[in-house]
Parts: C-alpha cells; sequence; structure tokens
C-alpha cells in the first residue's frame, strides 16, 4: 500500500502529465487565407470609395515568416523584421511615377488580423530581393490586388 509521500509523488506525476496532454493537443492558431487578408486590405486600408488618387497593391502569394525582413528599396534604417506569419502588401499611391513618391508596406498577421501601415517612398525589398518592381510582376494578376488602372507594356 502506497503511503502519503508517494501518492503525492503520484499525484504530482498525474498532473504533469495531464498539463503535458492539453499542451500537447492545443490547436495551432489559424492562419487567414489570402483572400481574407485582400479583403481586410481593400476593406480598411485602401478603402475604395473614399480613394481621391490612382493607386496599386500588390500581395505576396504566401505569408512571410518568422525572420523574413523587408525594407524600402532606399531605408537600410528600416528594417521590419517579421516574428509571425505575415501578408504582406505593398500600396502604390502614384502608380505612373518612377522615382520618389508616396507609397505604404502593409503587414497583415495571419493569425490575429492586426496589421500595420508603414508610410515609404520606394517598393519594398524582401530578403534583399526587390519586390513588386519588375513587368512581370507589375502585370501578374496573381499579384495584384487592387487597382485603378493596369500596368501595360
Amino acid at each position: 500500500m502506497a503511503n502519503g509521500s508517494q501518492l503525492k509523488r503520484i499525484a504530482l506525476v498525474v498532473a504533469a502529465l495531464f498539463v503535458l496532454t492539453l499542451t500537447a493537443c492545443a490547436p495551432e492558431p489559424t492562419v487567414i487565407t489570402r483572400e481574407r487578408a485582400i479583403q481586410i486590405l481593400v476593406q480598411e486600408i485602401i478603402k475604395p470609395e473614399s480613394l481621391e488618387h490612382d493607386a496599386m497593391a500588390l500581395m505576396t502569394p504566401e505569408t512571410l515568416n518568422k525572420g523574413d525582413e523587408v525594407r524600402p528599396l532606399f531605408g537600410e534604417d528600416r528594417v521590419y523584421l517579421m516574428d509571425a506569419p505575415t501578408w504582406f502588401a505593398y500600396i502604390d499611391d502614384n502608380p505612373l511615377a518612377d522615382f520618389v513618391h508616396p507609397t505604404r508596406f502593409v503587414f497583415i498577421d495571419a493569425t490575429t488580423e492586426e496589421y500595420r501601415v508603414t508610410n515609404e517612398e520606394w517598393w519594398p525589398v524582401l530578403n534583399g530581393v526587390s519586390l513588386f518592381r519588375s513587368d512581370k510582376e507589375l502585370s501578374d494578376e496573381n499579384l495584384i490586388v487592387f487597382a485603378t488602372l493596369r500596368w501595360k507594356k
């Protein structure tokens, strides 16, 4: 027969196993779809009904991951380091301009739907590679998620 000390140990082991089981069974955070991220971008950030200028928005086909780094082409002092799955969009608020002009970076947390918008002047660079700058990207209907005009070459 077990004594009081042994019963306490058994109870602690059972409690620890119970906590471990609950932790292991905790569901992974739900990641919002790209379609939902586009909806947030257009309805809550761009707001087409009140937009008074031409604009184009492009979004990455997949979420950025922890450790990914986004910065404007010129702006090494502004580096945005991802710490969770994040949908990234680029809004060009003057798509016909070639050089410095208003742009925005949009980071949508893929689990909470919270977003952050930064005002920029250049296109984005992801992990050292320019994004959304080539003719191919600027005409890719899978990347373009909003536009008042279309890029033609």
